[in-house]
C-alpha cells in the first residue's frame, strides 16, 4: 500500500470505507480506474478484496489527520468526498439518553474532516456526497430510531453544505423503502419491490454522482435499491 498517489487519475476519499457500502463503493470506484483514499477502521477485510485486484495500487488508506497533507502535495483532481454516515457504536450505556447523545456525536463526526478540506474540496470544485449507510447500523437504540435519526442527519448535512459552498455540489443518498424494509425485517410490498428493480445498487449510484454530478443536482437526493451483499 503505497502513500503517494500512482497516476493522475481522479480522487475521492472514502470515509467509513470499511462498511459494506464503502467498500463496495470503494471497489467499484478502483474498477473505474479512480483512485481512492481511505479512511476509517476495520479495513483489513476491504484490503484483503482490494489486493485481487489490478488496481489495488490505486487504494491508500489514510488517517483523518493525514489527508491534508495528502491533498496538497497531489496533483491528481479530486472528484468527491464519500461520507458514509452510520453508527455501529456497541459500547454499553445504562441512559436511552446517553445512548442518544452518542449516536448524535457519531453521526456528525465527519463534520471537522469536511471544515478541515472544504478549501481543498472549493478549488476542486468537489462534490459533497452524504450517504445513508444503514447496512451495518449497530447500537441499543431500536434500530427504526438509528436509521430515522441517520436519514436526517444526512439531508441537514447535505443541506448545510449546498448552502454555505455554492461552488460544490452536495447531494444525499437515502436507501430504497425496499431496502429499509430488509433492515426492519418487514414484508415489502410490490410497489416497493417494482421501486427497487428500477434503482442502482447503492456502490454503483455513488461512483456515478461522485463522477457526473453537477451543480444543479445540489441539494438533492437519490436512492439505491439495496448494497450490495459481499466484497468480491
Amino acid at each position: 500500500m503505497d502513500s503517494t498517489d500512482q497516476n493522475n487519475s481522479p480522487m475521492v476519499i472514502i470515509t467509513r470505507a470499511g462498511s459494506r457500502i464503502g467498500a463496495q463503493t470503494t471497489i467499484n470506484f478502483l474498477r473505474n480506474n479512480t483512485t481512492v483514499l481511505a479512511t476509517g477502521s476495520n479495513l483489513t477485510r476491504l484490503q484483503q478484496a482490494v489486493n485481487r485486484l489490478p488496481q489495488k495500487n490505486n487504494f491508500i488508506a489514510l488517517a483523518s489527520d493525514q489527508l491534508v497533507e495528502h491533498l496538497e502535495a497531489s496533483e491528481s483532481p479530486l472528484a468527491a468526498i464519500i461520507f458514509n454516515i452510520g453508527h455501529t457504536n456497541q459500547t454499553h450505556m445504562e441512559s436511552a439518553f446517553d445512548r442518544w447523545t452518542q449516536l448524535q456525536r457519531d453521526l456528525v463526526s465527519d463534520l471537522p474532516l469536511f471544515h478541515q478540506i472544504r478549501h481543498i474540496l472549493r478549488k476542486h470544485k468537489a462534490r459533497v456526497i452524504h450517504v445513508a449507510s444503514i447496512d451495518d447500523v449497530q447500537c441499543e437504540l431500536p434500530t427504526q430510531v438509528a436509521l430515522v435519526a441517520i436519514k436526517t442527519a444526512v439531508n441537514m448535512l447535505t443541506a448545510e453544505v449546498a448552502i454555505i459552498e455554492p461552488r460544490i455540489t452536495s447531494l444525499a443518498v437515502h436507501p430504497s423503502f425496499a431496502a429499509l424494509g430488509r433492515m426492519l425485517k418487514q414484508d415489502r410490498s410490490e410497489e416497493e419491490e417494482e421501486e427497487a428493480s428500477d434503482l442502482k445498487p447503492a456502490g454503483d449510484l455513488i461512483v456515478d454522482l461522485a463522477l457526473t454530478a453537477d451543480r444543479s443536482m445540489s441539494g438533492k437526493y437519490f436512492m439505491y435499491s439495496e448494497p450490495s451483499t459481499q466484497i468480491h
